[in-house]
């Protein structure tokens, strides 16, 4: 289940500092994860798109954490 992988996933990484608590660890998860999955889905029907999706899954990562990263 994606869902329940990264909501475990974001308690770790909130219990490490590394991301703030937002105090619904399940939808701070789903905003992590369903684009994602979304993305790779599109990969999957559309291999030669591999590179694009993968920028996008990065960027959406990256975009995600600097929401997400607890204030200095």
């Amino acid at each position: 289940d994606v869902l329940r992988y990264f909501t475990a996933l974001v308690q770790l990484l909130v219990r490490a500092g590394s991301l703030r608590d937002t105090g619904d660890a399940m939808v701070t998860a789903a905003q992590l994860s369903f684009p994602i999955t979304v993305w790779i889905n599109l990969c999957d029907r559309e291999p030669e798109r591999e590179d694009e999706v993968m920028a996008l899954i990065e960027r959406h990562v990256r975009c995600f954490f600097r929401l997400y990263r607890p204030a200095e």
